[in-house]
């Protein structure tokens, strides 16, 4: 991994990360602002599969998913993630997914489940800043 996209990768995580000892967040449902036809939110995950402007806010314990092939333009806008199940992250993209994501004015708590980030970028996937699009690539475990 090169060092710009590890650096990148490090400073996404530790801006979307929050160490939380024995707090639990409110195990309320992710308040969304934006069309209802860009996504599906069933069984505590939400799957945008719309490029539609998304603006998510509130406290919660559910999981986002940007669908296969979607560019999704999502705003984080007081959104507090925290407590997601085990090995699980908080927000993670399928297949050859876009997320366009900005961090809005109230600001953004997420945080993964046990040995998980808060934002996977798995491979064949894109992150979208100020910089341009990154490509999510499979780190190299030092020898």
């Amino acid at each position: 991994m090169c060092k710009k996209t590890w650096f990148l990768t490090t400073v996404l995580t530790l801006l979307l990360s929050v160490f939380t000892i024995g707090a639990q967040a409110a195990d309320g449902a992710i308040a969304i602002s934006g069309s209802a036809e860009s996504y599906v939110y069933e069984a505590g995950v939400l799957t945008v599969n719309a490029s539609d402007a998304l603006t998510l806010s509130g406290e919660s314990a559910h999981r986002i998913v940007i669908g296969a092939g979607v560019t999704a333009n999502i705003t984080f806008d007081g959104l507090t993630i925290e407590s997601v199940a085990d090995y699980q992250p908080a927000v993670t993209m399928e297949q050859g997914a876009t997320l366009k994501l900005t961090i809005g004015s109230k600001g953004a708590n997420i945080t993964g489940g046990k040995g998980r980030a808060a934002l996977e970028v798995p491979r064949g996937t894109h992150l979208g800043h100020p910089a341009g699009t990154r490509t999510g690539r499979v780190p190299r475990l030092p020898e």
